[in-house]
């Protein structure tokens, strides 16, 4: 699958690389955007050293950045079907608000997630832009979403119609 995602870029110089970064609390590193395979791109941060990763207390050690967190939760979430990871990645109290109105809590999550899919279950998410902020106290995130899917299913839409939809998302 094609997605726009950020790529890390070579170290900055000049004024960027004095430690005042497009991103508050890095070193100056510009980050790019380009057309790549998710999965590739993932595979790839995943073992990702050196200059380009991040440093995340608390976090697993599998995520290069929190850019790379926010992509590869995502996809295992929706596209591998992963919804046992919204118990471990989101918080307790995450409020969602979806087109039949706002849905809280870890258990209605998980339940509007597994809803969703079963009305789309060919849902696929593209992370167009991930938008961040935060370090060592804790991460606040943006990305939008753009989402193709066919309404395979019974939904909060109603019956089956085989039709397939576009839509974007934002996700806080």
């Amino acid at each position: 699958m094609k997605n726009f995602i950020t790529k890390a870029a070579p170290p900055a110089t000049g004024p960027a690389a004095s430690g005042t970064g497009a991103v508050p609390g890095t070193t100056g590193a510009v980050m790019r955007a380009g057309l790549v395979d998710l999965d590739e791109m993932l595979d790839y941060r995943a073992g990702q050293s050196g200059p380009y990763r991040q440093t995340m207390p608390g976090f697993d050690a599998e995520y290069a950045d929190f850019v790379d967190y926010i992509l590869r939760c995502t996809h295992r979430i929706w596209e591998q079907k992963g919804l046992g990871l919204i118990d471990t990645h989101y918080s307790a109290d995450c409020l969602i608000h979806t087109l039949s109105g706002e849905v809280s809590g870890i258990d209605a999550v998980i339940a509007n997630t597994a809803a969703t899919l079963a009305g789309f279950p060919d849902r696929t998410l593209y992370g167009e832009e991930v938008v961040w902020t935060g370090a060592d106290g804790g991460f606040f995130s943006s990305h939008r979403i753009t989402s193709h899917m066919t309404n395979r299913g019974w939904s909060e839409f109603g019956a089956p119609t085989h039709r397939h939809a576009t839509v974007r998302t934002i996700a806080d």
